[in-house]
């Protein structure tokens, strides 16, 4: 996995998904990518997400919006899977964000890769350890794995469904958040959900 954005600051939207990852231990190699420091929290920092040797599958996107395009490009030259984009700027904005939404659909399209967001709060995989969020309640209401997946349009409403399903001492397997749906949608996590042998009840 990697964090384009990443900060050393685990309290910043670029620091706080590394920090979940790290304190919950993911089990699998992290890549944070800035292109000013040589080390993020600890583990070693590449200046590009093509300075990365080995096989990325998710890429989380923490950037300006203006920064957005480049790095799905980059990510596509990479052969990434998916990537997570919390950059806000796009079709909730207006016409000139519409376009460039539909520019990085088509990126991503033509690379084979899929798209949760972007202007989405991310994606928690309770069973890997995978947790990229800028949100604070799986920090304050430590995840613990169970039947229950949630998905949101709204990051918030997909933040406030996970803790109030913690503080019923709920175990939650799968969380989402799809935001602009530029490309995953909410119809999409259902779908995964039902298919998911796991998960017993569905929030949506």
């Amino acid at each position: 996995m990697a964090i384009l954005g990443a900060s050393s600051d685990e309290n910043k939207i670029g620091g706080r998904p590394l920090r979940y990852l790290k304190h919950y231990e993911f089990d699998g190699p992290i890549y944070p990518i800035n292109p000013n420091r040589s080390e993020v929290q600890g583990l070693r920092a590449y200046k590009s997400i093509l300075d990365v040797r080995g096989e990325v599958d998710l890429a989380l996107i923490v950037l300006p919006a203006t920064a957005v395009l480049p790095a799905i490009c980059e990510c596509a030259e990479k052969g990434v899977k998916a990537v997570v984009i919390f950059s806000s700027g796009f079709a909730e904005t207006g016409d000139e964000g519409r376009v460039t939404q539909r520019e990085m659909r088509r990126i991503a399209d033509d690379a084979g890769m899929r798209i949760v967001g972007p202007n989405c709060m991310g994606i928690a995989a309770f069973d890997h350890n995978m947790i990229i969020t800028f949100g604070v309640s799986m920090m304050n209401l430590p995840p613990e794995l169970g039947p229950v997946s949630i998905v949101s349009q709204s990051g918030a409403y997909g933040s406030v469904t996970y803790a109030e399903a913690r503080l019923r001492y709920l175990g939650v397997r799968l969380w989402a958040t799809t935001g602009n749906e530029s490309d995953v949608n909410v119809a999409d996590c259902l779908s995964y959900y039902v298919e998911d042998f796991e998960t017993k009840v569905i929030l949506m």
